[in-house]
């Protein structure tokens, strides 16, 4: 039996963190202690790990002494893994002050290539495919780029330089029509009118900084990469995204693609990535890089999240890691699911 060990997991109310405690709970060969916090103080997970903490948002300016206090009080803690794109940042800011491992890139790294824009000419000038793009300054060059990649016959579609999930992106199809989106799609479909995108900022002289680009078509793929600390990729899956909901995969299946393996690979290199990162891929594009956790497919004695958790703590060496692309459950599948908690405030 290996030694017990203390894993702190942020924003321990997002839908990956379920299965993650319960993967991380199934683990026989030791005994891990999972401690959660979050924002909201009926979180999902509060209910089922070991010990909770409420803290403010991220934005909030007491959230990193928040942070500390806990760690501090619920020392020694071996691992802290924060699971929101809200507080990665800030948490890799204040990571030489915490007393155990943070799963957590350098805050240069994250600050810089949060912005797609940043990120997008970092990836063309290592020439990785990406979308067609354009920065548009104003309502009439938001216009005219769009003709230029080839609306109204196409698709286009834009999104913030700075943005979390999906918010913010929209799609432009004047084949919808705006009675279909009012009455047969649901409240979060994404796409909008020409018309509508050009009333909205009439009157506004300079846009928001946002992405035009292309409207990829094609699969979608969600890859996940473990990297160590000199941004060396050690073991990369790939999920085909099969359905989304929300902004998130919500049914995929693990498949072997050598293409997405090699590509990610080199992003992670490049950009100076390490522990878990995820990329999101349309096609052979690249749409998205996380610099976090991101949705896993678990396998019988295969869970990513776990295997950098040993490696962190040196329990696992690089080639040992590596050893696992061999044992990725290709075809395995999963669907996500909703629950429900039933309490009383005591």
């Amino acid at each position: 039996m290996l030694n017990d060990i203390k894993v702190l997991i942020t924003a321990c109310g997002t839908p990956g963190f379920l299965p993650l405690h319960k993967q991380l709970s199934n683990v026989t060969e030791r005994n891990i202690e999972i401690i959660g916090v979050d924002m909201c103080k009926n979180a999902g997970g509060r209910f089922v790990v070991d010990k909770f903490y409420q803290v403010p948002p991220a934005s909030d300016a007491n959230y990193q002494e928040k942070i500390l206090g806990i760690i501090e009080q619920e020392k020694p803690i071996d691992v802290v893994i924060p699971e929101s794109s809200l507080e990665i940042a800030k948490i890799a800011q204040i990571q030489n002050r915490i007393d155990a491992k943070v799963m957590v890139n350098d805050y240069y790294t994250i600050k810089q290539f949060e912005n797609k824009l940043t990120l997008y000419k970092k990836l063309e000038a290592i020439d990785v495919p990406i979308p067609k793009y354009f920065e548009p300054f104003d309502l009439d060059e938001f216009e005219n780029d769009a003709w230029r990649l080839g609306y109204p016959k196409k698709k286009v579609c834009f999104k913030p330089c700075i943005g979390k999930g999906s918010r913010g992106f929209r799609i432009i199809d004047d084949k919808k029509s705006e009675l279909d989106i009012l009455f047969d799609e649901r409240p979060f479909n994404p796409h909008i009118s020409m018309d509508t995108f050009s009333n909205i900022f009439k009157d506004i002289q300079m846009l928001p900084d946002l992405l035009l680009c292309e409207y990829v078509s094609g699969t979608e793929f969600d890859v996940m990469v473990l990297a160590n600390e000199n941004s060396d990729a050690l073991l990369t899956t790939v999920k085909e995204r099969k359905t989304s909901k929300y902004g998130l995969s919500w049914e995929g299946e693990l498949v072997d693609s050598p293409e997405h393996v090699e590509l990610s690979a080199r992003i992670v290199k490049e950009l100076g990535l390490k522990y878990c990162n995820g990329i999101q891929f349309k096609s052979n594009k690249v749409i998205e890089v996380n610099p976090r956790l991101s949705t896993f497919l678990y396998g019988d004695n295969f869970c990513e999240p776990y295997i950098a958790i040993k490696m962190m703590l040196g329990e696992l060496t690089d080639d040992e890691v590596r050893e696992y692309q061999d044992k990725i459950p290709i075809g395995r599948k999963f669907i996500r699911t909703t629950d429900q908690r039933f309490f009383n405030d005591n």
